[in-house]
């Protein structure tokens, strides 16, 4: 599983104690992971398909209140032009040392969304570096932003 698993599972456990789904994506074979089968190919297509103006379907996007993401930079220019649509509350977390992303143009992803309820949280360390308080902080936005979740 890796090293992030655990701190993976400690994010989900503290969303889901307040109320929240959680959902952790990943690409396959980040840090020590190896590739799904096929992975590859589905970027391609996905790639493909998005150059063709395809477009995800209209009853899957707004289902998404708000987002917690972690800032990276190796995200295509193209997605990037999206990303001005999105318009949702937004919590970014950046790695000041994150010897895995460009900090600046961590930045510029930042910069690049859409929504005028966006913060930046930036902490020093490395990528594998995130301490507890940050995925509190996370916690907290969501709890601000939907309000008390109710199971």
């Amino acid at each position: 599983m890796g090293r992030m698993y655990p701190r993976l599972v400690a994010r989900a456990r503290s969303a889901a104690a307040h109320g929240f789904a959680a959902v952790s994506v990943e690409l396959p074979g980040a840090g020590d992971r190896t590739p799904l089968p096929g992975a590859k190919r589905a970027r391609a297509d996905l790639t493909r398909a998005i150059a063709a103006g395809e477009q995800p379907a209209d009853e899957i996007d707004p289902r998404i209140a708000a987002a917690a993401l972690f800032a990276g930079s190796h995200v295509p220019e193209r997605t990037m032009h999206e990303a001005r649509r999105v318009t949702i509350p937004l919590h970014v977390l950046l790695q000041w040392n994150d010897e895995g992303n460009d900090r600046a143009r961590s930045l510029d992803r930042f910069d690049a969304f859409g929504s005028t309820r966006k913060t930046l949280h930036a902490n020093m360390g490395g990528h594998t570096g995130v301490r507890q308080f940050a995925g509190d902080d996370a916690t907290r936005f969501f709890v601000r932003h939907l309000g008390a979740a109710r199971g």
